[in-house]
């Protein structure tokens, strides 16, 4: 098998598990980091002094940088003709990600995004059950921390949930209603997200890094049953509607790490030429909703700014 020299770009928590996941991987030859705000003392692995040197080293390239710096990292990767894994979302502006798109297609560098609920094993395990996905409910609380605060709530968490139903319920979004509320960044903390889409389907999303305890669920709710996912703990619950007294079913979840999983996705992709799980495009159309939400947010907060 081939192996792919691969880098990363940010030496953070997120950088730092990728590096060590990379390295584990037998399809990649883990080269370094590139990351001017680390130390090298920081990691066993080598560090890079600026990102031409590591991008000189690899074929492949991993960006785990602040949202803000994700265009242009990729772009300088891309036009060296390397290919790319670009945490979520994919950029910070809709705009930044069709701009990337053009760099992508047939005998061009592949890129992923990490959206890595995709690879939750709740949610691989309740994929081919769900049809007809009517209503979804997405719930995602986290406790206030010091990561993806250079973006709304809606970019830093909310994204995942974007994802899942967008991947759920592929017809066009007919209305979005949308509030939020400030508690200790300039931007959107806590956000609550109503979809209408043109197929009749509905979703609604609630996200907030400013709460008391950890929570991520998704509800999907069918015409012939209700699937419940609890995405943190890794279990799900079946309920049919028909039939007499029906019984909860509880599908067998096969524990992974999906954050290994979506880079060897890529990896597979890099090899075979196929898509990978979530392409530039899927990245494109979830910052795209995510940004569409943004600008129709009301605030609770009268002092929003």
């Amino acid at each position: 098998m081939d192996v792919l020299k691969v880098g990363v770009v940010g030496a953070g928590h997120m950088g730092k598990i990728h590096g060590k996941l990379l390295h584990s991987l037998p399809m990649f030859d883990f080269q370094g980091f590139y990351d001017p705000a680390a130390q090298a003392s920081d990691s066993p692995f080598p560090y890079f002094d600026s990102l031409q040197s590591l991008l000189d080293a690899c074929q492949c390239l991993s960006i785990c940088s602040s949202t803000v710096a994700h265009a242009e990292l990729a772009e300088a990767a891309l036009r060296q003709g390397k290919h790319v894994f670009i945490e979520k979302p994919i950029t910070q502006t809709a705009a930044e990600a069709q701009h990337l798109l053009h760099f992508c297609g047939p005998g061009k560098p592949v890129v992923a995004v990490g959206q890595v609920e995709r690879f939750n094993p709740a949610f691989t395990a309740a994929l081919p059950l769900i049809s007809n996905p009517r209503r979804i409910e997405a719930v995602r609380y986290a406790t206030q921390g010091s990561r993806g605060l250079d973006v709304s709530v809606v970019l830093d968490m909310m994204i995942h949930d974007i994802d899942l139903i967008l991947a759920l319920i592929q017809a066009p979004i007919a209305s979005i209603q949308a509030s939020g509320h400030r508690s200790f960044t300039q931007s959107c903390d806590t956000a609550q997200v109503s979809l209408e889409f043109e197929n009749g389907s509905q979703a609604l999303m609630l996200a907030s890094r400013a709460h008391v305890r950890r929570y991520r669920s998704l509800t999907v709710y069918e015409d012939h049953q209700t699937l419940d996912l609890d995405l943190l703990n890794h279990s799900l619950a079946v309920q049919p509607w028909k039939g007499q007294n029906p019984s909860t079913l509880y599908p067998e979840i096969i524990p992974n790490n999906a954050i290994l999983d979506e880079l060897e996705d890529w990896g597979q992709a890099i090899l075979t030429g196929k898509s990978p799980r979530v392409d530039a495009l899927a990245g494109l159309k979830n910052v795209d909703l995510a940004e569409k939400i943004i600008q129709s947010m009301r605030y609770a907060d009268s002092n929003f700014s």
